[in-house]
């Protein structure tokens, strides 16, 4: 299925983030826009998420989400830490946002379902241990997959798009005809996409 092989392609380097986890360790994740392109290229945009239920508890909200898409739904909490007011003002110890907190655990619930769908599960080795299901070992090299033809077709409609400057254009239409696999083609989706975004919001 190739939506299958579109989610679960790897994601290029410049869009794996790092952040403080708690511990001390540091964890690599990606944002949500980029999660939400993701989803988008492999589903055409056909696919809902929806909060299920949410608990906001002394500390942190939770938030259990439903994300479908091809007729599959795949459940998965999501939470974040209350921010708080600090000491020395008038609301100390109080929450600063409730709606931010539950923006948060939101993102991070779509984040965590898009993940049972195959979204970026390489970055499991990455954070081993992360008490999702990630584990420390690396997976065996194998060889790279042919990107399949939903995803050269997708790669050759964002070029249609006025954003795109030409040398980008011919860049990409030299690396279709030596041959893209997967990966390579995920990265140039994402990264044209980024091109067109960035020409919207300006």
């Amino acid at each position: 299925m190739e939506s299958l092989e579109t989610l679960t392609a790897d994601f290029a380097v410049d869009l794996i983030k790092e952040r403080q986890g708690r511990g001390g360790k540091t964890y690599s994740y990606l944002d949500t826009p980029t999660v939400i392109r993701r989803l988008n290229t492999a589903f055409g945009g056909d696919w809902s998420f929806e909060v299920v239920r949410s608990d906001v508890l002394d500390g942190e909200v939770v938030v259990l989400g439903s994300l479908t898409a091809e007729g599959i739904t795949k459940q998965q909490f999501g939470e974040s830490e209350t921010e708080r007011y600090s000491e020395g003002h008038k609301n100390a110890g109080k929450p600063l946002s409730i709606g931010d907190d539950l923006k948060g655990a939101t993102s991070d619930c779509l984040k965590k379902c898009a993940t049972l769908f195959g979204v970026g599960l390489q970055l499991y080795d990455k954070n081993p241990g992360n008490g999702n299901g990630g584990g420390g070992q690396q997976p065996q090299q194998q060889a790279p997959t042919a990107a399949g033809e939903k995803q050269i077709k997708f790669i050759q409609s964002l070029l249609k798009n006025a954003a795109i400057p030409q040398e980008v254009k011919d860049r990409a239409q030299t690396a279709i005809a030596a041959g893209m696999d997967k990966a390579q083609a995920s990265a140039s989706i994402d990264a044209l996409q980024k091109i067109i975004a960035a020409a919207q919001n300006g």
